[in-house]
C-alpha cells in the first residue's frame, strides 16, 4: 500500500526556517505604525559577500574587524510594530541616521517607554537605500488602545532569524563564504 511508504514525522525538522515579517518602505513611502516593543533593539552589522552579518566583536575578537574597508560596519535598530489595532506584528528596521535625528525616539527607547507610541516612518524618494526617517508626535504620543497591544515579541530572536543564525552562539559565515 502506498501510504505505508510515506515518511511520516511528528516533530518536524529542528532547523525549520521561521518567517519574520519585515516592514519594508519603498522610496517616497510614508507609513504610520505603533510600537509593540518597549525599546529599540540595536546591533552592529557587517556587509560580507553580499549579505548582512552581525558583528561578534567581543573584546576585539570579531573576525571581520581585520579589514574594515572590505567588510564595513554599520548600526541598525529593530522594533516590533503594528500598522493598526488588531493587525499582525511586523518588524521595522531603523537606520542609524533616522535614530540620530529623532531624540525623542532615543529618549523613550532608553527609558523602555516606546510601547504604544505612534510613529511615522518615511523613506527618501531617490532609491530603496535611502535612510528611514522617524517622526514621533509631541506629548504623550501613545495611542488610546495601547494597553490592548499584543505582548512584545522577542525582537532579538527575530533578528537572529533574519540574520540566518540559530542563536546567540550560532554559526556566522566566515570571510569568503
Amino acid at each position: 500500500m502506498a501510504g505505508d511508504r510515506i515518511r511520516w514525522d511528528e516533530g518536524g525538522p529542528s532547523d525549520a526556517p521561521h518567517w519574520v515579517p519585515v516592514l519594508r518602505l519603498d522610496p517616497g513611502e510614508n507609513v504610520r505604525v505603533v510600537s509593540v516593543s518597549p525599546a529599540v533593539c540595536g546591533l552592529w552589522l557587517h556587509w560580507i559577500a553580499g549579505r548582512t552579518v552581525p558583528c561578534t566583536d567581543e573584546e576585539g575578537e570579531c573576525p571581520y574587524h581585520q579589514d574594515e574597508r572590505e567588510c564595513g560596519l554599520r548600526w541598525k535598530g529593530y522594533l516590533a510594530a503594528v500598522r493598526a489595532r488588531g493587525q499582525a506584528i511586523e518588524y521595522v528596521g531603523l537606520t542609524a541616521e533616522g535614530w540620530r535625528l529623532c531624540p525623542l525616539l532615543r529618549e523613550l527607547s532608553g527609558a523602555g517607554e516606546l510601547r504604544g507610541v505612534e510613529m511615522e516612518l518615511r523613506r527618501g524618494r531617490a532609491n530603496g537605500r535611502r535612510p528611514v526617517y522617524i517622526s514621533l508626535p509631541r506629548g504623550e504620543g501613545r495611542v488610546e488602545w495601547w494597553k490592548s497591544l499584543p505582548p512584545p515579541p522577542d525582537v532579538r530572536a527575530a533578528v537572529l532569524t533574519l540574520m540566518r543564525r540559530q542563536g546567540p552562539d550560532g554559526p556566522v559565515p566566515q570571510k569568503g563564504e
